[in-house]
């Protein structure tokens, strides 16, 4: 992404997902932590979360991803809204 921010000539400050799941706590494969995730049912794919989430929930996030040009890729939650 960042290659064709520079080939198009502007900066990439940021990226921001909104994106729903279910949250849960597991062990980062990266920093060896226990950490929020979201788990997208439909797809199976699972985000690394930081922030405070409640665990356990159908929630909808919204998010900055951060962490993609060195490895440890996360979402920053910026706000929330959960579903029951």
């Amino acid at each position: 992404m960042e290659e064709a921010a520079e080939d198009a000539s502007y900066t990439l400050k940021s990226i921001v997902l909104e994106i729903e799941g279910v949250t849960s706590e597991t062990q980062c494969k990266e920093c060896g932590r226990s950490v929020p995730t979201l788990r997208v049912p439909e797809t199976g794919q699972t985000f690394e979360l930081e922030g405070d989430i409640p665990i356990g929930v159908r929630t909808k996030v919204r998010a900055s991803v951060q962490g993609w040009d060195v490895g440890h890729a996360r979402l920053v939650v910026l706000d929330f809204e959960t579903s029951e």
